[in-house]
């Protein structure tokens, strides 16, 4: 089970308090409101939390889910986070320490002095 930052902050937080004021949400952990509108209404759909006014809290179904889920929420290590690796793509090929770093557009005319 793959979640989004948000609806990890999110999970957590309920988890440990029951109740939430997504205006305090927002302002502790800088979270877009959108985002957090996003993440609020995938979850109510699901029956994990219920909106009232600006405030969330845990279903009983909620707190029986994330409690089934809680090792792939709460104690999923770092290196299997997607977001925090960078792809192949945007990568450098690496280079040999004995050359320069700049690239140099005559690279061929100077080989033997490097």
């Amino acid at each position: 089970m793959q979640t989004a930052s948000t609806d990890s902050i999110l999970l957590r937080r309920l988890w440990e308090e029951q109740e939430l004021s997504l205006y305090q949400l927002h302002l502790r952990y800088r979270l877009s409101p959108l985002l957090l509108a996003i993440s609020v209404r995938h979850w109510q759909e699901n029956g994990i939390l219920e909106l009232a006014e600006d405030w969330v809290r845990l279903t009983p179904k909620g707190e029986k889910w994330i409690f089934a889920q809680r090792k792939a929420l709460f104690f999923s290590s770092r290196s299997e986070q997607d977001w925090k690796r960078i792809p192949p793509r945007m990568m450098r090929r690496r280079c040999s320490i004995w050359k320069p770093y700049f690239y140099t557009p005559h690279e061929d005319e100077y080989a033997e002095f490097l």
